[in-house]
């Protein structure tokens, strides 16, 4: 398990108690989840919103078919429960740690319908989702325009535990919009190149670089 900071760290290092107005203070915990724990289920009740302080996270949803999607990921200082909160609409994804995650958090039922009311506190929350939105706008956009081995070696970047890869291939493929096959001819020829490395159930990164590159220059 990764080694996190005390809760007052965090706190001090994204200014979350900034979020909040005097009349409406909020007494925050830190939460930390391994990697592979789900933090958010679908269809349960939500009961804490988090802010993202340390590791990264997945968004998907899973269909009747048990097909999985994922819709984004996450990293610090992302919010998560953002729409929930708002009473938007339901928990209708999963969200699950990529890596160690450690979230700065609060229960909703003693907050919500006063935070609901406080303008400083929507004024950062409609803010934060709106910086969101433009981010993965132009992400999708730009994500579009790059050829698969690009995008592949981003997601790589992004899902990586040290230097290992071990991601379900199905998912990365759906995410990429391309077949299964297209996906397995791409890694194969990374570990030809020398910069992958079969290993069990996933796969070694020898060249790290490689991956860092491509996550900065798109």
């Amino acid at each position: 398990m990764t080694e996190f900071q005390s809760l007052e760290q965090y706190i001090q290092q994204y200014d979350i108690g900034e979020w909040f107005s005097s009349s409406h203070p909020v007494e925050l915990a830190l939460h930390t989840f391994p990697r592979g724990e789900r933090i958010y289920r679908e269809g349960e009740e939500l009961t804490h919103f988090y802010f993202l302080v340390e590791g990264r996270i997945k968004v998907y949803s899973t269909h009747y078919n048990g097909k999985v999607t994922i819709v984004e990921f996450g990293m610090p200082f992302d919010i998560i429960g953002d729409l929930e909160f708002t009473k938007v609409r339901s928990t209708s994804l999963n969200v699950a740690a990529v890596s160690d995650v450690a979230c700065v958090g609060f229960p909703i039922r003693p907050y919500q319908d006063g935070l609901l009311t406080d303008a400083h506190f929507l004024l950062n929350l409609v803010q934060t989702i709106s910086r969101r939105m433009m981010v993965n706008t132009v992400y999708f956009s730009k994500n579009l325009a790059y050829p698969v081995d690009q995008r592949l070696a981003l997601y790589i970047q992004i899902t990586r535990h040290g230097n290992v890869f071990s991601e379900r291939l199905t998912e990365l493929s759906d995410f990429l919009g391309v077949s299964y096959r297209h996906v397995q001819r791409v890694l194969s020829s990374l570990c030809k190149q020398g910069i992958l490395k079969r290993e069990g159930n996933g796969y070694r990164i020898l060249n790290s670089s490689y991956f860092e590159n491509a996550a900065d220059h798109m």
